[in-house]
């Protein structure tokens, strides 16, 4: 046998507490409990049962009813959940010890604790309290040999037998119908919470492929973001370029001429010989002329985007 086979089959026998509960399945096996203690009294009034007396049943229904009082106005408290298998266990042990020829059916009303802790407190507690009932019925065979022997004779009545096993079955079969409802319940919240899931990861389908949009979207006004960016840069590199050759124009080309005029400024305010007043003027004039002409050159290239100042240095 592989390793890989041998885990399958241990894992077959390893149980999982899944922990479900219902507050309505709790309080239905409360109900259920206090009508059991209430029939098994009523009973014991009515015929006699031949198990125990009929303040023994009374005690019972009387702890039962205030146990379910308080598991409805505390229905989460574990102690109380705890409770219920508890006094089912000591009504079925005191019936035994105080009548040990009742061995023979009680054998069967003790299995039915660990299936009520398995339906309200969980697979932990049942799997406690059947180890509790294997240790008991073995405890109980031991005092039953010591106390009667192995064989011994019992009156059976038919009366009481009827009673007797009509609310054995109805409790067993109540038992099974509440653990139905109890993994009816969870095996519809599945259900329920898988719907939902599967919603969700629809929704986040849909979210991931708008979002792949929106991401293709973002990608491509990035890229035209970034080819405006760099004509813009280069516009900026270009008008950065012609404010330093306009720089270089005023520092050089506009120089010349400014200071032919302002020298011949110089010539005028100082005193002229006579007959050169003529001479004077044409030449600032043409001076003049000579800077307006490069300031108009400077302007166009300006405009146009296109400066090429060695040609006007000449």
């Amino acid at each position: 046998m592989s390793k890989k086979s041998f885990l399958g089959r241990l894992n077959l026998f390893t149980l999982t507490d899944y922990k479900i509960q219902s507050n309505r399945v709790y309080f239905g096996i409360l109900i259920s409990q206090m009508l059991v203690a209430y029939v098994l009294l009523l009973a014991e009034i009515l015929v006699d049962l031949q198990s125990s007396t009929v303040e023994t049943f009374a005690a019972y229904a009387l702890a039962v009813t205030l146990i379910s009082i308080l598991g409805f106005s505390y229905p989460n408290k574990n102690w109380i959940r705890g409770a219920v298998p508890v006094f089912i266990y000591l009504l079925c042990e005191y019936i035994f010890l105080a009548l040990p020829k009742t061995y023979t059916f009680m054998v069967y009303w003790f299995p039915l604790i660990p299936v009520v802790a398995l339906i309200i407190q969980g697979l932990k507690r049942s799997q406690i309290w059947a180890l509790i009932i294997l240790i008991t019925q073995f405890a109980n065979f031991f005092y039953l040999e010591d106390q009667i022997g192995q064989t011994y004779l019992m009156e059976v009545r038919g009366l009481s037998s009827l009673w007797s096993g009509t609310i054995f079955i109805i409790t067993i079969l109540s038992s099974l119908y509440f653990l139905y409802i109890l993994l009816g319940e969870a095996y519809t919240d599945s259900r329920k919470k898988n719907a939902e899931l599967s919603l969700l990861k629809t929704q986040i389908q849909e979210m991931n492929e708008e979002l792949f949009e929106i991401n293709k979207r973002l990608t491509s006004s990035n890229e035209s973001l970034e080819e405006k960016v760099r004509f813009r840069t280069q516009e900026l590199e270009t008008q950065n370029s012609q404010l330093k050759k306009y720089a270089f124009a005023n520092s050089h080309l506009l120089r010349a001429p400014l200071s032919n005029v302002l020298g011949l400024t110089d010539i005028i305010s100082q005193s002229l010989e006579p007959g050169k007043e003529n001479e004077v003027a044409l030449a600032l004039r043409k001076a003049a002329l000579d800077l307006d002409t490069v300031v108009k050159n400077i302007n166009r290239d300006l405009e146009s985007g296109d400066m090429n100042m060695d040609e006007r240095v000449s």
